[in-house]
């Protein structure tokens, strides 16, 4: 028999463009308005706007475009080539938690006045393989001097739970990606914080 609450946040799930049904479960609930995605994001005023690069952590309470954080940087600077959002919640220490860890982000540019969504939500998980690597999400490559924008969201378990500290930083040019959580650098998780 199917469960007609859980049949029906699945299909505003489906239409909203916040994921499919197969990590829901009966005590899931999607959100009814303003989904973390790219219109309620794009249009949201940012939690902190910065000039050139950044490297900052939000607080892990924040609730900017449906549970998300938002950071704008205006004139990329020419030695910076990406953003990356990693995740900055506490350390996870055991197999469950590490693939329960989940993070969104959606990556924009300053076009015209307006914010345009350049990746849609993109999403990451904790991948447990001797201790975890964190959910991180990095940019495509970005064009110096222009303004973009990153509005993310890590979590507990997917589209759920409770909210995490992000790590929200430009990696340069010549950088490969880092470590992680306290560590530098996001790239693709790391060692605990």
């Amino acid at each position: 028999m199917v469960n007609k609450g859980w049949f029906g946040a699945c299909a505003v799930a489906w239409f909203a463009g916040i994921g499919g049904c197969s990590s829901m479960s009966e005590e899931d609930t999607v959100p009814m308005s303003q989904p973390f995605g790219s219109a309620s994001c794009g249009t949201a005023t940012a939690d902190v706007v910065t000039t050139g690069f950044t490297r900052l952590f939000s607080p892990s309470s924040y609730d900017t475009c449906f549970r998300g954080y938002v950071v704008d940087i205006n004139n990329l600077a020419s030695t910076e080539k990406s953003i990356v959002a990693t995740w900055h919640g506490p350390g996870l220490t055991t197999q469950t938690a590490c693939e329960d860890a989940w993070g969104a982000a959606i990556f924009y540019k300053k076009v015209g006045g307006q914010w345009v969504d350049q990746t849609g939500t993109m999403e990451a998980s904790g991948r447990w393989s001797s201790g975890c690597a964190y959910p991180s999400i990095k940019s495509p490559t970005l064009t110096p001097g222009q303004s973009y924008r990153v509005a993310a969201t890590m979590r507990n378990r997917p589209w759920g739970g409770s909210l995490r500290s992000i790590e929200i930083e430009t990696i340069k040019q010549s950088s490969a990606g880092g470590s992680g959580p306290g560590g530098g650098s996001g790239g693709n998780g790391g060692s605990a914080p």
